[in-house]
């Protein structure tokens, strides 16, 4: 089946098993099935349309919100090599910020210590000592010490950020707010 024709007909089809034999006839063509996830219903489907496709970034993209458990979101993201662009869409159905600090630093370490994971995340927690174990645990990566610097309270730690990062300058900016305050 030509492509075109199947996202034009796709998205017209109320019955699973008629998209999924579009998405078939296609041989798991991304955009068709990029196109097709949201008519899924079943998680089932929508994890196996995934997998068929290779965990295409796009299709995965597509069916993370559409996923329930977090679980599955979290094997969708490790499927896909916490390709960034999933990661940025699944984060909001991670749910951090009804979580406690333990959950946090726990889907943190699940992720491999994705940097959109963490720099999401970090905003969250309140124990500096925490703060400070994810951005050495980042290698004092920029953004995410951009984003922790400014949770911190110690003026030691403060100076300390700004030092490790070599004094990167978004880093000190944000330290200045910080000192401050």
């Amino acid at each position: 089946m030509k492509i075109d024709l199947a996202l034009e007909v796709i998205k017209l089809l109320k019955s699973e098993d008629r998209i999924l034999t579009i998405m078939e006839k296609t041989g798991y063509d991304s955009s068709v099935c990029q196109a097709g996830m949201p008519l899924l219903k079943s998680e089932n489907q929508i994890l196996t349309i995934m997998k068929k496709t290779g965990y295409n970034s796009s299709v995965c993209q597509a069916g993370i919100p559409l996923l329930k458990s977090e679980n599955q979101i979290l094997a969708v993201m490790k499927m896909t090599h916490y390709d960034s662009d999933v990661c940025k869409v699944a984060i909001p159905w991670l749910k951090l910020e009804e979580k406690s600090e333990e959950e946090i630093l726990s889907i943190m370490e699940k992720t491999g210590y994705d940097s959109d994971v963490c720099q999401t995340g970090i905003h969250m927690l309140k124990s500096e000592d925490l703060i400070l174990i994810i951005m050495e645990e980042m290698g004092y990566d920029s953004n995410i010490c951009q984003a922790g610097i400014a949770l911190l309270k110690s003026e030691d730690q403060i100076l300390a950020v700004m030092e490790k990062t070599g004094y990167d300058s978004d880093v000190c900016q944000a330290g200045i707010k910080a000192l401050e305050r």
